[in-house]
């Protein structure tokens, strides 16, 4: 978390349906979001405008030791819309730590990495022969000497064309890297080989430029030269991530791997669980939510209606405390694969939580099209579950509203389809309902006289 200013460097990798890139913390304060005008442009519909502040902290008294604070919203107290999802838990504001995955929508993340300047960052400069106190001689003996099938230079007659600035470049090269290190010229020729690329890409030299690890470094020539790029590579069943340098005084592409496949698979299982439920494998009410805001979108600009539906399973709890929170759990996954079947393609279930589950329904002709929906659940649900040796027989309620008669924001019309929701239960439960406003306006009635009747009571 603490840094010296000298010797490491705190790097945003960000990931957005744009492209991956790198960006360099150095500044105290960068605005995050949508727009162009932020310092750093996210681009995801979903990501509000001014959706994030990173902000520099200092974290002692020295004042070479500093950290970074990222904060939902802008310095005024403006929250986003959707919040900050790190590391699978939604936080208003957060001190950054080596490996934070910051989530601002499906297809957008930002990962926070503090590295040492002087292992990583100088790795992707050239080497000053200077720095070194290895005399001629002593440099080619060590290169020679690594000849049996280890040997960095591709072969002999490279060897003898390097001059001794070369030499002493190449043998400063951690050959006891575990990592693979590979180098090419501005022709594509093969230049350099650690141990550790021969070793994983034993198919390299054959292959040369087809080998998925050189595909596409002369293509960028022109457009990064002088500058970093980063890249990830998937091979097999492997996933690398790709530092590149184009050193023009040398005239070579460096390349620097890392097997990141773990990290990988553990990012997939971290943005499942925040955007998936682990019980049904359905969307959770993250995913819904920012499904609902493209979805409102998308209906305000082609001027067409959509509904959201509430609904939950009647009398669930009696099955939970008679038979058990496992044979509930069950009933709940088995409900929600027969949900899933009632649906089009396009309509999306999220599980809201508990028994209550909601709907998505981003393009609807007109209102008989959830009456359709609402009585095929209804008559799905006629035919019992079979549940560990129980059949069960489920019924549901389900409230409904239309957008946008019943709501022109994801908030209203959600607590909307949740009153039709109640209002449906009071009718007897396993049945549908519209929402009206009456339903609020007796819904506020209500809420006034409890809040009276307990002040009675106090006094």
């Amino acid at each position: 978390m603490m840094d010296n200013l000298s010797s490491f460097r705190h790097i945003l990798v960000i990931e957005d349906q744009k492209a991956r890139r790198i960006v360099a913390l150095e500044e105290a304060s960068y605005s995050v979001g949508r727009e162009s005008t932020n310092d750093i442009v996210i681009y995801e519909q979903v990501v509000s405008r001014r959706h994030a502040t990173i902000v520099r902290v200092r974290l002692s008294p020295r004042l070479d030791t500093y950290s970074y604070r990222i904060i939902d919203g802008d310095l005024e107290g403006n929250r986003s819309t959707n919040g900050l999802l790190i590391n699978g838990k939604l936080q208003q504001s957060h001190n950054l730590k080596h490996g934070d995955v910051v989530i601002f929508g499906p297809k957008a993340k930002v990962s926070y990495y503090i590295i040492s300047t002087a292992l990583d960052i100088d790795l992707f400069n050239p080497l000053d022969p200077e720095q070194f106190e290895l005399g001629e001689e002593t440099v080619i003996e060590t290169m020679i000497a690594d000849d049996n099938n280890n040997s960095t230079l591709i072969n002999e007659e490279s060897l003898q064309a390097r001059d001794r600035n070369d030499l002493i470049r190449l043998a400063s090269f951690p050959e006891l890297s575990p990592n693979p290190i590979i180098e090419i010229d501005f022709t594509g020729n093969l230049t350099y080989l650690n141990p550790a690329a021969r070793i994983k890409f034993q198919s390299i030299e054959q292959e040369k430029l087809k080998h998925p690890i050189l595909a596409g470094l002369l293509s960028e020539l022109h457009n990064i030269q002088g500058n970093l790029l980063l890249r990830e590579v998937v091979i097999g069943s492997e996933i690398f991530e790709q530092y590149v340098h184009y050193l023009s005084e040398h005239q070579l592409i460096r390349s620097y791997w890392f097997d990141i496949t773990a990290r990988k698979q553990a990012e997939k299982k971290l943005e499942y669980r925040a955007f998936y439920d682990t019980l049904t494998d359905l969307p959770n009410r993250n995913y819904f939510d920012e499904n609902l805001e493209i979805a409102l979108v998308k209906a305000k600009n082609n001027n067409n209606l959509m509904a959201v539906v509430f609904l939950d399973l009647d009398c669930f709890k009696n099955i939970n405390d008679s038979l058990g929170h496992k044979v509930g759990d069950q009933l709940l996954k088995s409900f929600a694969q027969r949900l899933s079947s009632c649906v089009r393609n396009n309509d999306i279930i999220s599980r809201w939580g508990g028994d209550e589950f909601t709907l998505l329904l981003p393009q609807i002709n007109s209102p008989e099209d959830t009456i359709n929906l609402a009585q095929r659940i209804l008559e799905d649900l006629k035919q019992p579950f079979e549940v560990a040796g129980h059949q069960l027989y489920v019924k549901t309620s389900i409230g409904i509203a239309i957008y946008p008669q019943d709501g022109e924001d994801g908030e209203t019309l959600l607590k909307n389809a949740d009153a039709a929701l109640y209002r449906a239960k009071e009718r007897g439960r396993n049945h549908y309902r519209f929402y009206s406003s009456t339903m609020t306006s007796k819904a506020s009635l209500l809420l006034k006289l409890e809040n009276l009747l307990y002040q009675a009571l106090e006094e």
